[in-house]
């Protein structure tokens, strides 16, 4: 439930302030809708390896803006 509240709050920004920061690390920033239409990317790839809705999937990056996109 938790997590539907993060995607509709990430939704409705990117719907009204597609062009604001919404993540800014080591100087460098995504807007909200970057990190909607990337993330959306991510979505699709796992979908077509047959990944499923609620299905864990193990992430390993380094600290950076390409964190908050897997989650």
């Amino acid at each position: 439930a938790q997590y539907e509240h993060l995607l509709t709050y990430f939704s409705k920004q990117a719907a009204y302030h597609p062009n604001k920061a919404a993540v800014v690390y080591n100087g460098h920033s995504m807007s909200y809708g970057e990190i909607d239409l990337e993330s959306t990317k991510i979505a699709c790839l796992l979908i077509s390896m047959g990944i499923e809705w609620e299905s864990p999937v193990g992430i390993f990056l380094d600290s950076g803006i390409e964190r908050v996109l897997a989650i």
